[in-house]
């Protein structure tokens, strides 16, 4: 495994440079081992036009442009693995307004807010960011406990008691009956170290200016397992 990190500000040429060598190695090699172009899900589109326009190729049978989600459902076909059913935005708000209706009564703080219009949508956003930096319930509780048997800010550890309530049967729910972006990272991460597809692969990282910790796991994943790995950061050298 060698891993190599590009650096420099924007307008550097950075991203050129990888795209000239997935470019270069495709041209000297057609039928090798697979070339991967890592980049953010919206970025992808604009990362093939310009594989295709600056360089002047017409395609390659090794240069696969990919945001996490394409490369997640790569290394699933090659071991044929099948998701449970897939959890949108509108299914959480379905499970979030059960489990709030259920507790309405039991809340300290939300239980005039959890009536409003708005507030199991501002719900859904505060677990995706809870399960995507990986808080435990458990932490949630002991934070809670530390406000309020420290004086530090009452309200702020019953708010967070009332969120970890939630929080703790949501991710039961989820972790048992669903997929979602975050559960998908692991499941990737998993996968990509049994893989033979990328055994040999060349990886390389671009348009990212971080990494939640899910996808961090990807990467040191891709990491061990890769042939190379070429990180182009945004930073000053």
């Amino acid at each position: 495994m060698v891993l190599r990190v590009v650096t420099g500000r924007a307008g550097t040429g950075k991203s050129h440079l990888l795209m000239g060598e997935m470019v270069k190695k495709s041209a000297e090699e057609p039928f090798g081992k697979p070339l991967i172009f890592l980049v953010p899900e919206q970025a992808s589109f604009n990362a093939e036009w310009s594989l295709l326009n600056d360089f002047g190729i017409e395609g390659s049978f090794r240069i696969k442009v990919c945001g996490f989600r394409k490369l997640f459902n790569l290394v699933a076909a090659e071991k044929n693995v099948k998701l449970q059913p897939w959890l949108n935005d509108m299914g959480k708000s379905m499970i979030l307004r059960r489990l709030v209706d259920a507790h309405r009564n039991d809340f300290t703080v939300f239980g005039k807010a959890a009536r409003h219009k708005g507030f199991v949508d501002n719900l859904r956003l505060i677990m995706d960011e809870l399960a995507k930096f990986e808080i435990s319930n458990q932490a949630l509780v002991g934070a809670g406990e530390y406000f309020i048997s420290s004086d530090k800010n009452k309200m702020i550890g019953e708010k967070l008691n009332d969120i970890a309530m939630i929080y703790g049967e949501y991710q039961s729910i989820i972790n048992d009956n669903y997929c979602d972006e975050t559960r998908l990272m692991h499941i990737l991460a998993d996968l990509i170290a049994v893989s033979q597809l990328l055994a040999d692969a060349e990886i390389y990282i671009d348009g990212f200016t971080d990494f939640d910790p899910a996808q961090i796991a990807v990467l040191k994943a891709l990491i061990k397992k890769c042939r190379n790995v070429s990180f182009a950061l945004l930073m000053d050298n």
